[in-house]
């Protein structure tokens, strides 16, 4: 069966093969056998006297053009290929059942070949004695410019029309036809390609929004009162989560931060509130592991007031993370924004001193102070510590 199919495989290679050849063969032989009659032509006005060979050899390649393009046009005519645009449906490899052509082809220039071959078909059959005496009458009009030779003018307009419908025939089956699937090929190849886009852009759509409302899930139930299944588990789905949900996630860990610390509408924040201050640091943890480019300074910034804020407060962690803020903010070129950090820093390192958990000296704590006065000109009489440091080491 198998070996059945493959001998009738290749006979029809092989006759497709050996049709497109003698077709092919057949055109390129048309050219030289138009150079011939053309040399004819030529040759034929050379007979005459001087003063008319120029007369009679352009009349008579003018006249030998005229017929070739005529019948090259009635070759055309006749051999425009048929588009099969009623070709049944076929399933692709995505198993969508899609028409062999995506559009619907033009077949203007077809019905229009179809009118005109059966009208000239129609109308040679039964104006055969019209078309000969129309003809005659032709050939002695041009004989008057050819010598009076109505066997020439007869031979030169049946000999280019011949070949001329032969090149305009051949040209349009061989050529145009496999413009035409070539055509039809390239505009499938693009909608698939199209298909493929749209399918992948679509399912990188729904999983980015799946892995949005993930992230923004286990933010928004933790920040609430229920318990993070684990660090890993947070920081992964920050991870995959799009730029506007990160900025997202910061605002609202920003806000449930601030809100417990520094809430204008009460004066100070309860130890129940300070505690939930903790509730920040994974989120602000998975955020600084999330940007793998250390962009955002923030996010350290954030994290810092998390661990100076809480009801047990790490000034060391807190300081540790204000000064790497400071570092990349100031690699940024802000280095005269966000003097907020320079204050929280002060703050923290006045606190390591006092508690002995390490050693500051009194340039570097006056140093943040003096840079956090520029913007907060009141901080070294509004803030206790920083009053009570700035009189015990003679600072003004």
């Amino acid at each position: 069966m198998n070996k059945t199919i493959a001998n009738l495989k290749t006979r029809n290679n092989s006759t497709n093969s050996a049709s497109g050849w003698y077709g092919d063969q057949m055109l390129r032989r048309i050219i030289p056998a138009t150079a011939f009659g053309l040399a004819g032509v030529v040759i034929y006005s050379a007979c005459f006297p001087l003063k008319q060979v120029l007369n009679i050899a352009s009349t008579g390649l003018l006249l030998a053009g005229a017929s070739f393009i005529t019948g090259g046009f009635l070759g055309f005519i006749f051999g425009i290929p048929r588009t099969n645009a009623l070709e049944e449906e076929r399933v692709n490899e995505d198993g969508v059942r899609l028409p062999r052509n995506s559009y619907k082809p033009n077949t203007n220039l077809e019905q229009i070949s179809d009118w005109l071959t059966k009208i000239l078909v129609g109308v040679g059959l039964t104006q055969i004695p019209t078309i000969i005496v129309r003809f005659n009458s032709m050939v002695r009009f041009f004989a008057g410019y050819l010598g009076n030779n109505s066997a020439m003018v007869a031979c030169i307009i049946i000999y280019f029309s011949v070949f001329g419908f032969m090149m305009g025939f051949l040209w349009s089956r061989l050529y145009m036809a496999s413009a035409i699937q070539a055509a039809e090929r390239e505009a499938e190849l693009l909608l698939k390609v199209e298909q493929r886009i749209v399918k992948e852009v679509k399912n990188k759509v729904d999983e980015q929004s799946e892995a949005d409302a993930k992230a923004l899930t286990l933010v928004y139930r933790y920040l609430n009162g229920a318990e993070l299944a684990s660090q890993n588990e947070l920081t992964e789905a920050i991870k995959k989560a799009s730029a506007d949900v990160k900025v997202t996630v910061f605002e609202r860990a920003q806000a449930f931060e601030r809100a417990r610390w520094n809430d204008p509408k009460k004066p100070d924040s309860t130890a129940e509130e300070r505690e939930e201050i903790k509730r920040v640091i994974p989120i602000f943890n998975a955020l600084i592991e999330a940007d793998a480019e250390k962009k955002f300074h923030a996010n350290y910034a954030e994290l810092g007031y998390a661990f100076k804020d809480q009801e047990n407060p790490d000034y060391v962690k807190a300081e540790k993370l204000l000064s790497q803020a400071i570092e990349m903010r100031d690699k940024q070129g802000k280095s005269n924004r966000y003097r907020i950090y320079e204050f929280n820093r002060a703050f923290c390192r006045i606190m390591i001193n006092k508690n002995n958990l390490g050693s500051f000296s009194k340039e570097e704590i006056e140093t943040d102070i003096r840079k956090a006065m520029t913007k907060y000109k009141d901080i070294g009489t509004r803030v206790p510590l920083f009053r009570e440091w700035m009189i015990a080491n003679n600072v003004r």
